[in-house]
């Protein structure tokens, strides 16, 4: 995939879609690199904490010829260790240790290698630490007096509007990795009706729009349109299907789920084509796509889907059930209605896992613990009174496993 190119007034910046992306951000770094830059020297390096370093300038090879997109900041700590006098060893890995216990900013100096870089006798390096990564700046210099002083004051370079906006990128640009898996997984023969959006919220302050993104199949490639849009309202709620008119034609859309619980965009469909797609075939697809984007959010810095974690093949571990379902419900996830499930002692619990997984609704959380052969299925949206309804003619004329009456969570808590 060729290198985005994103120039400032004293320098380019290499970067490129992540891994899995289709397309770039959509927000745009350019202001804030070109402030940066400005008052720090053009060396300057954006780590992912995954994925390693994801912009940087070229620049940055005259200091460190390795640098290249997925590097990762240990292999920056390496090439420093192999380049100071062995006079800074101790002084060095006392900064590295400081940048890898937690929040902060660091600043220091130290003295090279004699002709390890031309007309450079000391190097500068300054990390901003973010929950998504690392900022590290790199300035060299001739004295210790001199170097000092251009880095005595770091948190003066970066206002509040650079730092959202750098974390807005970062993060955007994840979720166009996983947009990239959605994309990706929509059957062939639905591609040319299939319309899917996502929005991409703008600053807290308004300085930086909003957007809503619309991608669309056209000459057999994936092309993204956006328009600009405010924010949407806080108490939005992602809705599993629902209808709107779009270019003079009724379209269905159906929510693009991570593991059923937050959506990460809308896939539309015609109206008058849904017979051919088949809402049985759509779900299928939906169920395999919110599953793989489980898998592929671990690739990311998103705090939004960090339940990802607790995901295994056939369900989420039994111990996330509170703190999912405190996602759904907060305030009053106590009484989220459930269904008991318990495997026979007997049988391989996978095909069992894999029949209530066909047989459930997407929005429906499934949670199991192998060992207790015991589970759970919580059912989001679903009054109490309609609970039994869903065990008795969904579930349990298609599985194995038995199904206990529906209760409320609090009290499936109450028994683990």
């Amino acid at each position: 995939m060729p290198f985005l190119v994103i120039e400032s007034f004293r320098v380019i910046f290499l970067s490129r879609p992540f891994s899995g992306a289709l397309f770039p951000s959509v927000i745009s770094v350019q202001k804030g690199l070109d402030a940066l830059s400005h008052a720090t020297g053009p060396h300057i390096l954006l780590f992912h904490e995954k994925r390693g370093l994801v912009l940087f300038s070229p620049t940055v090879r005259s200091l460190w010829p390795g640098a290249d997109l997925g590097q990762s900041l240990a292999d920056l700590r390496l090439f420093t260790e192999d380049g100071i006098v062995p006079a800074e060893r101790h002084h060095l890995s006392s900064f590295w240790e400081r940048i890898s216990k937690g929040p902060g900013d660091y600043a220091d100096m130290f003295v090279i290698k004699a002709g390890r870089i031309r007309q450079v006798f000391m190097l500068g390096f300054v990390c901003f630490r973010f929950p998504w990564g690392h900022l590290v700046i790199i300035i060299p210099g001739e004295t210790p007096r001199e170097l000092g002083g251009r880095i005595a004051n770091p948190e003066s370079w970066l206002a509040p509007s650079l730092k959202e906006t750098l974390s807005a990128w970062m993060e955007d640009s994840d979720r166009e990795a996983l947009m990239g898996v959605a994309l990706s997984a929509i059957p062939e023969d639905l591609l040319n009706m299939a319309l899917v959006e996502r929005h991409v919220p703008g600053s807290p302050d308004d300085s930086r729009p909003g957007y809503r993104l619309s991608y669309r199949v056209r000459g057999r490639e994936w092309q993204r349109d956006a328009a600009t849009e405010g924010n949407p309202p806080q108490e939005e709620k992602p809705v599993y299907m629902g209808g709107k008119v779009v270019d003079g034609e009724v379209v269905i859309g159906f929510s693009v789920y991570v593991g059923g619980i937050r959506s990460l965009g809308t896939l539309f469909l015609p109206l008058a084509k849904m017979p051919e797609a088949g809402l049985a075939r759509l779900n299928g697809f939906l169920h395999k796509t919110s599953e793989a984007l489980c898998l592929k959010v671990r690739e990311t810095a998103l705090p939004e889907f960090s339940y990802c974690r607790y995901w295994e093949p056939g369900g989420f571990r039994l111990e996330a059930l509170r703190e999912v379902a405190a996602l759904l419900s907060p305030g009053d996830f106590r009484n989220i209605p459930v269904l008991p499930l318990w495997f026979p002692p007997d049988q391989d619990p996978l095909p069992l896992l894999m029949a209530i997984d066909r047989a459930r609704y997407v929005t429906d959380i499934l949670f199991v613990d192998e060992k207790k052969r015991a589970g759970c299925l919580l059912l989001r949206d679903v009054p109490r009174e309609k609970a039994a309804m869903v065990r008795d003619k969904i579930l349990r004329d298609k599985t194995m496993v038995t199904i206990d009456p529906p209760m409320t969570l609090g009290e499936c808590l109450d028994t683990l």
